[in-house]
């Protein structure tokens, strides 16, 4: 029997109720920016990350079962390397799926479709959009009805540069953990 009809019969079967639920994050990333960067002649260090985000999960969820879940966020960050400090916006979102474990505890895993970073380079004048895709998983602790602690744990790879020079190159490994403060609301619940 055919895998999505079983999910389907069991959704059916058992009593539980979608929802549609917003959920509005906080988080601070500390990690690592590793690999090879070729921008303008020049190869940049490893550097180390750290930074606040903000972002939102939208979640077309299933009561007392699993979601999908949608997140878009951005971060401002300042990488340290040998040459002094930068800064840097991030824009990632993709899928998540959310395992409930109890009533305080849920697990999940996400797929980022797309993790991109514009970047400005002065020696030469030059700029782009560097882009990238990677998995996170996490957990989470609701400390309160509106209020969930997470920690998540982020592996992002870049590949593709846009714009900047055409000798400009990338592969990177963005690792990190990032510690979550978010909001859940019910938005919508069928009667």
């Amino acid at each position: 029997m055919n895998f999505r009809i079983l999910f389907f019969l069991f959704l059916v079967s058992s009593q539980v109720k979608a929802a549609l639920i917003l959920e509005p994050y906080l988080s601070f990333e500390n990690g690592t920016f590793s690999g090879s960067q070729y921008f303008n002649g020049r190869t940049s260090p490893d550097q180390n990350l750290t930074g606040f985000s903000y972002g939102a999960l939208l979640s077309l969820g299933v009561y007392k079962g699993l979601g999908l879940n949608f997140t878009y966020g951005q971060s401002d960050f300042t990488l340290k390397d040998t040459s002094g400090n930068q800064s840097v916006t991030f824009r990632d979102y993709g899928p998540y799926l959310a395992i409930p474990i109890n009533q305080r505890w849920n697990l999940w895993v996400a797929y980022v479709l797309s993790s991109s970073s514009d970047y400005t380079d002065d020696i030469p004048a030059s700029s782009g959009t560097i882009k990238g895709t990677g998995t996170k998983f996490g957990a989470g602790y609701m400390v309160h009805p509106h209020v969930r602690l997470n920690v998540e744990f982020l592996n992002l790879n870049y590949d593709t540069v846009n714009g900047g020079n055409s000798s400009d190159s990338v592969n990177l490994d963005r690792s990190s953990v990032i510690f979550t403060v978010s909001f859940p609301f019910l938005i919508w619940e069928p009667k």
